[in-house]
């Protein structure tokens, strides 16, 4: 466990801790002390860092009524927990406010619980209504910044929705749209160009007028089109420009032949297909 005497000096910390005034006194619990020293003696097994060692001590003594807490910048607190495992970062909430605060931060959350808020924010998406964007928002802030990857089985998806996404939704990459997509769907999700990945698997009712739709998607690496079974070589041609792409899934497109595939390798040599 971390020696508070020796890694909190006052000359360590860059500040007379003496002569900080301290806030009005408040009675910590055994409980609450036992919490903060077990995370503690945790972030000190896992960093290394002086500065990061310097945050712990800071922050204790914030706890303690020694130190005040505007003297500790948050960016080295975040650069603190980001070294932590998920099940160190969740129990944080517990020690005080303010780190519950920092410890929900919207970037730290997403690089440790990406797949969490891929799922509750697709979860959400199906009883989205375009008249409560504003409610929306507010119930699922943190989740809109931090997803990255939606399915929307079981969501309708439309013109409102994916302005939505457009305007809310700017870490979103991959998508995977339901079952009974049309064509006319995929006319909306022309407008998402930030893709890199998109999932139409099962997808029976497009056929190639549907693919033309995304021509404009050129920022996408992955298309998945297994089970699109009234796609045909003439569909490839519509994708021919995605000069990204990198991976093709065409299992189950029976309408699809080896010369459309070795037309399609032509125009994208880097890409691979899958069937």
């Amino acid at each position: 466990m971390l020696n508070l005497n020796n890694c909190c000096s006052e000359k360590r910390m860059g500040t007379d801790l003496e002569s900080s005034k301290p806030k009005k006194s408040r009675r910590v619990s055994n409980e609450e002390k036992s919490a903060i020293d077990s995370l503690w003696e945790t972030i000190n097994n896992k960093i290394v860092s002086y500065e990061c060692r310097q945050v712990c001590n800071a922050e204790y003594l914030r706890l303690t009524n020694s130190i005040p807490i505007e003297k500790v910048p948050d960016e080295i607190l975040l650069k603190t927990f980001s070294e932590l495992d998920v099940k160190d970062l969740k129990s944080l909430s517990s020690v005080s406010k303010n780190i519950s605060r920092l410890a929900q931060d919207p970037f730290l959350i997403k690089s440790k619980f990406p797949e969490k808020y891929n799922e509750h924010l697709s979860e959400a998406f199906w009883t989205f209504d375009p008249s409560k964007k504003d409610e929306f928002i507010k119930k699922n802030k943190i989740a809109l910044q931090c997803a990255d990857s939606l399915d929307f089985n079981g969501v309708t998806v439309n013109k409102d929705l994916i302005e939505f996404i457009k305007e809310n939704c700017l870490s979103v990459k991959h998508i995977r749209l339901p079952r009974d997509t049309t064509n006319d769907d995929l006319t909306h999700i022309s407008g998402l160009e930030n893709l890199t990945s998109l999932n139409l698997s099962g997808c029976w009712r497009i056929t190639n007028a549907g693919l033309e739709h995304l021509k404009s998607l050129t920022n996408l690496t992955s298309l998945d089109l297994r089970d699109c079974s009234k796609i045909t070589d003439a569909g490839l041609g519509h994708i021919s420009g995605l000069t990204n792409l990198t991976s093709l899934e065409l299992g189950w497109c029976d309408q699809i032949t080896n010369d459309g595939v070795n037309w399609l390798k032509k125009h994208l040599p880097n890409l691979k297909i899958y069937r």
